[in-house]
């Protein structure tokens, strides 16, 4: 009698063994995946802004998003600059607050997309290139 109890009790505990090495197994996989799946929102927000770019935030400190916002800013300026200074070889007299700046990604390339009036031009962001006036691809021979 006494074996059969101790013979149901290593079963049991065996049992409960088993229960918990599948319990750990599921934890970890499941933080495996909440880590990709975290992992890939934060990518798709820092490229395409799919929830404004507020993952970015969260992840790194506000200070370093703060010095990033200015630094854009700073670009933005610039590339403001180099409109009218084209704005005015063309032959349009515009000042910057007439300008109507956009922000937009072409074959993963981000671009500011800066009309006025009469003329448009694009500008690549990360080297400050004009790349199109009017919409014409501008030839990088011709700069």
């Amino acid at each position: 009698m006494k074996d059969k109890i101790e013979k149901i009790k290593r079963i049991k505990a065996i049992k409960i063994q088993k229960k918990v090495k599948i319990g750990i197994i599921i934890g970890v996989i499941t933080i495996i995946v909440i880590g990709i799946v975290i992992g890939t929102l934060y990518q798709l927000d820092k490229s395409h802004q799919i929830l404004g770019g507020n993952l970015e935030g969260f992840f790194e400190g506000e200070e370093n998003v703060k010095d990033k916002q200015e630094e854009e800013e700073k670009q933005k300026e610039k590339a403001i600059e180099i409109a009218v200074k084209k704005f005015k070889e063309l032959g349009e007299k515009v000042k910057k607050e007439q300008l109507e700046v956009l922000k937009i990604q072409r074959k993963g390339e981000l671009y500011y997309y800066i009309s006025a009036k009469e003329n448009s031009l694009e500008i690549k962001i990360s080297d400050l290139q004009i790349t199109r006036v009017n919409g014409i691809l501008v030839d990088k021979e011709s700069k």
